[in-house]
């Protein structure tokens, strides 16, 4: 059938208006199967691998000797990301600064813990995380909506917790004020056999604040952060957008700018950096 054949009986079988409706109809469809297409990413191929009933699939690089993690372990590892088969965005074992963590406490992506409860210490995984186990629909930062993640994890420490600084200061700073909080924080951040102190728990300590309302304290405690971790990207990044939320440009691009001096490939730096200059 012709082109003037089809235009021919689509004005005889429809008026006007029904038309106009269909038309309408099938240009929404088209935009809609374009933006389908665009968001879903293909799934990257993870050879000789294993799959859970969650769908994460996995396989080991090493296998260590160490112990089994429990819920409410202090875990130490070396961790490489990145989107599907693309390019590393992240990497512990570029500046050799490894990822401490609190296990199954709600910290991370579903996806990395279940990771960690498939490991002993010691253990070097390759894992492919599904998008609903990862961030979903909605991405964060530079990873896109719908994204596999694919990580190598390397457990170094298995440890039990001690008492975490960051719930001690909160409540200091609910009971006493700014000033007694922080004179706390002097006293008791250098007792290790009491505490365990690392520069995670003052990123909880900030979100512990900000969740309660104290914008001024949750600022104060970001740029001690940067202050006590100077080598810190993630330090910097989080004092960078502090700043920018606070309209504070010049200073978010400083920060932004440590960031990049740290790490200068990371591209979420550098898109921050691109928006402000």
């Amino acid at each position: 059938m012709t082109k003037q054949n089809t235009e021919d009986k689509w004005k005889q079988n429809f008026k006007p208006m029904e038309r106009i409706i269909l038309a309408n109809f099938f240009s929404g469809l088209m935009i809609a199967c374009l933006l389908i297409s665009c968001s879903s990413q293909q799934k990257p191929f993870l050879e000789n691998a294993e799959t859970t009933s969650s769908g994460l699939e996995y396989k080991f690089l090493k296998k260590g000797a160490g112990p089994a993690p429990v819920a409410g372990n202090e875990i130490k590892t070396h961790c490489i990301l990145k989107i599907g088969d693309s390019t590393v965005i992240w990497s512990t074992r570029d500046d050799d600064k490894p990822f401490t963590f609190i296990y199954a406490q709600s910290e991370l992506i579903p996806g990395f813990d279940e990771t960690i409860g498939l490991m002993i210490g010691g253990d070097r995984v390759k894992v492919l995380i599904p998008p609903d186990l990862g961030y979903g629909p909605n991405g964060f930062g530079d990873i896109p909506a719908n994204a596999y993640l694919s990580f190598d994890i390397e457990i170094l420490e298995v440890n039990d917790l001690m008492l975490w600084i960051a719930d001690s200061i909160f409540e200091k700073y609910r009971l006493q004020g700014s000033a007694a909080a922080m004179e706390y924080y002097t006293q008791i951040k250098n007792d290790t056999v009491h505490y365990t102190m690392h520069e995670r728990q003052l990123s909880v300590l900030s979100g512990l604040l900000k969740n309660d309302g104290r914008l001024n304290d949750t600022f104060e405690v970001i740029k001690l952060r940067a202050s006590e971790y100077p080598e810190s990207f993630g330090a910097h990044f989080a004092l960078g957008n502090t700043y920018e939320e606070r309209g504070d440009k010049k200073e978010a691009i400083t920060a932004f700018r440590k960031c990049l001096e740290l790490s200068p490939e990371n591209p979420a730096a550098t898109n921050k950096l691109l928006g402000l200059e």
